[in-house]
């Protein structure tokens, strides 16, 4: 595993592994950068994997309201809300209308569909908020994304409500992980994508001071940063996960894990921890041509479940 997705990297290899994964290096101020970031390893996710109790029920774990979707876009918003049930979870409550019910029903009957009367009682009562997968960039997505933004619970900002954010300009998003692909990143700070790639800790970072909140910026080697926080690495690259749908999946992880109750830059770190190694996992069994983003979904509790030992293992060495 170590040689595709590798927690053990020391500082002398950071330079060198975020090099390989990155194009060439052509920015003087690569090693600085890199020498306030770190390689998040399985023991920092163990020791943040929310803890489950015998004695508990839904209410225990938290919900999140999946604000994703929009005709023709469904399926983000079924793989967001599938990997989120899969990830820990209490509820999902779905955004939808009366159409799009029925698709929930099908292809995730666990989530709880809640329609246009409802949404701004559950914005107002989530533990967590989901918005942007599939959503599109219409008027009424428009008014979605900003209603979010005005709750208080965590926030994950994907996809679509990346786009919209990006044409209304400098602002503050509080309690905000924004989850860009390198595209959407340059987008959000008017740069070409071959800019953000030339420095990617540089531009998770700038992202973050633009808007005052969590930053991932998605891509070999995902880099994580926040206000007051030491830059994270995700040590994975995987072309198995260049398909869409991927990331999808991948805030649906960080908002089940926000609403259990880790902090919006943890449930960052971890969720692309989770969904690296769950790419890794499958991977493994189906190879990089064949896996698609629905079997990463399928492959999650081994992850959880190698993470739940790994927690025992440092919780009885304590």
């Amino acid at each position: 595993m170590e040689k595709i997705y590798n927690s053990k990297l020391g500082k002398r290899a950071l330079d060198r592994e975020l090099k390989r994964g990155l194009p060439p290096d052509n920015n003087p101020g690569r090693k600085d950068a890199t020498r306030s970031a770190f390689i998040y390893k399985e023991s920092d996710a163990a020791k943040r994997l929310p803890k489950r109790e015998d004695n508990s029920h839904k209410g225990t774990y938290g919900n999140v309201l999946m604000c994703t979707g929009s005709p023709g876009m469904y399926g983000a918003a079924v793989l967001c809300a599938r990997a989120a049930l899969k990830s820990g979870v209490g509820l999902v409550y779905q955004y939808a209308d009366r159409e799009s019910r029925r698709i929930f029903v099908i292809a995730a009957p666990e989530a709880v569909t809640v329609f246009d009367g409802d949404l701004a009682r559950k914005t107002e009562t989530a533990k967590a908020i989901v918005c942007g997968c599939g959503l599109g960039k219409s008027v009424k997505a428009a008014e979605i994304v900003n209603a979010v933004k005005k709750a208080g619970c965590p926030k994950v900002l994907d996809a679509d409500a990346l786009n919209i954010i990006s044409v209304q300009g400098r602002q503050k998003l509080k309690n905000t992980v924004i989850t860009p692909h390198p595209a959407e990143a340059a987008r959000l700070l008017g740069v070409t994508v071959d800019e953000i790639q030339a420095d990617r800790i540089a531009a998770a970072n700038t992202l973050t001071q633009k808007f005052g909140c969590a930053a991932l910026l998605k891509g070999a080697f995902t880099v994580i940063a926040a206000p007051g926080k030491n830059t994270a690495v995700i040590a994975c690259r995987n072309s198995g996960l260049s398909k869409g749908g991927s990331g999808d999946c991948l805030s649906g992880i960080i908002g089940s894990l926000a609403a259990q109750g880790l902090d919006i830059f943890d449930a960052a770190c971890l969720g692309a921890y989770i969904h690296g190694r769950a790419a890794y996992e499958t991977k493994e069994k189906l190879g990089e041509h064949s896996m698609q983003p629905s079997d990463l979904i399928d492959n999650l509790h081994i992850v959880f479940k190698k993470l739940k030992e790994k927690q025992n293992e440092i919780t009885d060495n304590s």
